[in-house]
């Protein structure tokens, strides 16, 4: 039986490397489809036509916003050799392309040949001590995955800034499916913007790319994640995301790059933060289930 990201992400070819698929409003972001979702079902598009089937390096630009709906899926190959597929992916709503990818594609993760971490996998407090990121108004995309973050990452919620950009913490999919190509991709983009811890929510951060490296498939279902933000320059910040499984694998690692912008909050925020602001009054705490 699917799973209801597995549905939200399927698409159909119509001709040779062309598919049709339906973005859902389950994966929003401030009423946004996120960016990571739409990697992913661009992903199941690209899946479906090529033999190999291990993307380790997916590059997304975010052209246009995206809306819930119908959209067509162009996939190119660029370049093929021996040990790598090039190829690029354009997402396509009304008359607009909304989303170009870059992806390198292997035939398989290598999981044999020698490893060789030069720091260890990040530290971060047992899912017990940790709280969930809770769905909210315009945020369908928390509803949908289970996210627990460090108590200090929810700080920014109660108007407690922190000193550093950096949010700690783990996640797995609602319907505990077995992590593959496509939900790693959403992984990787399924965390609040780690500026908010240090800047506050003033106004979202809209992504303007994001490249995912996919080293292995986990081998757990709660993966450990660390994403921070170090520069703010000329109204754009970076995000650095590490994502490593109970195992202590690296499975993947990330960089984003996002306009930063001092706006006023809308309705869809600050209705969130009322909820968001109850539950952390009321010291409601989620524990690992």
């Amino acid at each position: 039986m699917s799973t209801l990201f597995q549905k939200d992400i399927e698409t159909t070819e119509t001709s040779e490397g062309v598919y049709k698929g339906q973005i859902s409003d389950n994966w929003g972001v401030n009423g946004v489809p996120n960016g990571g979702y739409l990697m992913a079902v661009m992903a199941n598009a690209l899946l479906q036509q090529t033999e190999r089937q291990a993307p380790v390096v997916f590059t997304a630009n975010y052209l246009n916003r995206t809306s819930p709906g119908e959209v067509e899926i162009v996939n190119d190959v660029m370049v093929q050799s021996k040990q790598f597929d090039r190829r690029q992916v354009g997402l396509i709503q009304g008359d607009k392309e909304r989303v170009r990818a870059m992806v390198t594609m292997m035939d398989k993760y290598d999981e044999v040949s020698e490893t060789r971490y030069e720091s260890e996998p990040p530290q971060v407090k047992p899912r017990g001590e940790c709280q969930r990121m809770i769905p909210f108004p315009g945020y369908s995309l928390f509803g949908n995955v289970i996210g627990l973050m460090e108590p200090a990452s929810f700080g920014w919620m109660k108007g407690d800034l922190g000193k550093n950009s950096e949010h700690r913490g783990w996640l797995r999919l609602k319907d505990e499916q077995p992590w593959d190509v496509e939900s790693i991709l959403l992984a990787s983009d399924a965390f609040p913007p780690p500026v908010l811890a240090s800047q506050g929510l003033v106004a979202w951060v809209p992504t303007i790319e994001l490249t995912v490296q996919i080293r292995r498939i986990p081998t757990s279902r709660w993966l450990k994640c660390v994403f921070r933000s170090k520069y703010i320059t000329g109204g754009l910040v970076e995000e650095d995301g590490e994502i490593w499984d109970e195992d202590g694998n690296l499975v993947a690692i990330s960089r984003q790059l996002a306009q930063f912008r001092r706006g006023e909050r809308n309705r869809v925020q600050e209705a969130g933060l009322k909820v968001v602001g109850k539950a952390l009054d009321a010291n409601r705490w989620w524990r690992n289930r």
